[in-house]
């Protein structure tokens, strides 16, 4: 019988979304200190604003030339960017990175989640 309740409650926790999932700087840890990652980013931005749709979790990406530091919260008078992301756009780029180099197809997949929302309220603001 109590195996069964165990089943039961391993059932019932895994279809109600209690889960945990992991958070942005848990995903994003291993690739703070990769130094071919920080390169690629530099001179885009300094410092980027993200916000989790599904968490509404905000961070503040900052690039230190070598490394990037995770900082919670977005000052959006301090960020560069600001930018609404989904938990599997943060999952695809600790893929895309996991290796501390970008390739040509990881590089246009990264710019489009980034900096589309950017451009689509760019022309949203112009017309």
């Amino acid at each position: 019988m109590k195996k069964l309740i165990f089943f039961y409650l391993l059932v019932l926790i895994s279809y109600t979304g209690f889960t945990q999932e992991k958070s942005v700087k848990e995903h994003w840890k291993p690739l703070l200190a990769q130094e071919g990652l920080a390169q690629y980013f530099s001179g885009i931005f300094e410092s980027l604003g993200i916000q989790i749709e599904e968490t509404n979790e905000q961070l503040t990406i900052l690039h230190k030339t070598d490394h990037f530091e995770i900082v919670d919260g977005i000052n959006e008078t301090d960020v560069d960017y600001s930018v609404k992301l989904k938990m599997e756009n943060i999952k695809n780029m600790s893929a895309h990175g996991a290796d501390g180099k970008i390739d040509p197809y990881e590089s246009y997949r990264i710019m489009s989640v980034l900096f589309t929302p950017l451009t689509n309220l760019h022309w949203k603001i112009l017309i």
